[in-house]
């Protein structure tokens, strides 16, 4: 298979040849290449001033694009915003939004381009604080520290969960290749208050 040649290579055709006045053997000696380069490149010179076709090299081949590049990046806002959106979601907010219909493999495909994979779901708190845990993880040492005959049974416990019967959890989301998908949810509060009879 013939290699490309570069546009840079195939610009000192035109100087070499006429500022320079090499043969066309020579030419092809020096920059190591064929004759039918050098005849192409300078009827390409002649005619167009340059030493291609910009009539071939402008077209693009294939079906022309659906989605522009403000429409991949309404969609990449919108999956960073709501990674926990089904695809039938996405595309009614495509249509609404920018009046644009787009098929289920195209939006696959498209998630797919923006790096974009599907994922499990975790769930964090929305209200969670990592110095107030780390606060209170401190305050614990400190009073075990202070009173060593205190033991695990001798303390109240609160549980908080993300999903019980009164709320709903997807339990798939979109999320960049790489990251965790991550849904911060309101937790629902459940007090559990353990007696020790011993």
């Amino acid at each position: 298979m013939l290699s490309k040649k570069s546009l840079d290579l195939k610009q000192c055709i035109p100087s070499l040849f006429f500022e320079q006045h090499y043969p066309i053997k020579e030419i092809c000696n020096i920059l190591d290449i064929k004759k039918t380069l050098v005849y192409q490149c300078l009827s390409n010179f002649r005619k167009f001033g340059l030493v291609y076709d910009p009539n071939k090299t402008g077209r693009r081949t294939g079906r022309p694009r659906i989605l522009q590049a403000i429409d991949t990046g309404f969609i990449f806002n919108l999956l960073q915003s709501k990674n926990c959106s089904y695809l039938d979601e996405v595309q009614e907010r495509l249509f609404q939004a920018r009046g644009i219909h787009l098929s289920t493999p195209a939006l696959l495909l498209t998630f797919h381009c923006l790096h974009f994979s599907r994922k499990c779901v975790s769930g964090q708190a929305r209200e969670r604080n990592s110095l107030e845990c780390a606060r209170f993880q401190l305050k614990l040492a400190a009073l075990f520290r202070q009173n060593p005959q205190l033991g695990a049974r001798m303390l109240m416990s609160c549980d908080e969960a993300a999903k019980n019967n009164r709320t709903s959890a997807r339990k798939y989301g979109w999320s960049l290749k790489g990251m965790r998908c991550v849904q911060r949810r309101h937790f629902v509060l459940f007090i559990i208050l353990r007696r020790s009879d011993s």
